[in-house]
């Protein structure tokens, strides 16, 4: 029997001021430096989140 969340993949947001909104989600295993291999996801706020590790 699996478990539920088994092969989910960690989802991103971002506040934009009238609430969340969806911005990406890495694969399923995570990309080697986290959610910096996310496009849509700035490089300077990969680098705050510290490549979301």
């Amino acid at each position: 029997m699996g478990m539920q969340d088994e092969g989910s993949a960690t989802k991103y947001f971002r506040n934009s001021g009238g609430g969340w909104a969806y911005v990406g989600s890495d694969g399923f295993p995570a990309g080697p430096h986290g959610c910096g291999d996310i496009p849509a996801i700035p490089d300077s706020l990969a680098g705050i989140w510290k490549n979301c590790s």
